[in-house]
């Protein structure tokens, strides 16, 4: 939850539509050149490794330096946070309805491609989810 209003403002509205339109998946470097992170390293190791050394950097400075920026940013973050919560909760109860929903889990199931008909409410009463 969260994704229509924080995207945007992370990555750009157009990265924004894109990745929320296609459902991709993001790796490290386009992770990095999206700015959903910082820092990019090879293994897991050499991330554990940087995340610490940026964790022990953090938890030596001054604790109200770092409280204050911290309550700053998530507020300047959370303007509108709440409308987009509760628009993307009306619109994932309308997709979780639909007859779409249904025919995109029996396509998973089923290992196949899906066929999207677009229609809301719940489409026809005989949708059912494939065993």
């Amino acid at each position: 939850m969260g994704a229509s209003h924080f995207l945007p403002i992370v990555a750009g509205p157009e990265t924004a539509h894109r990745l929320l339109f296609s459902g991709g998946i993001v790796g490290g470097a386009d992770a990095k050149e999206m700015r959903f992170v910082s820092q990019v390293e090879e293994t897991g190791e050499e991330a554990l490794e940087a995340a610490l050394e940026l964790a022990h950097s953090m938890a030596n400075a001054a604790p109200l330096a770092v409280g204050t920026c911290v309550s700053t940013l998530r507020a300047q973050q959370n303007l509108g946070l709440e409308a987009a919560l509760l628009r993307e909760a009306s619109s994932q109860a309308a997709c979780y309805a639909s007859s779409d929903f249904i025919e995109g889990l029996n396509a998973i199931v089923e290992k196949r491609a899906p066929v999207f008909v677009g229609e809301s409410e719940g489409g026809d009463d005989s949708s059912t989810l494939a065993a």
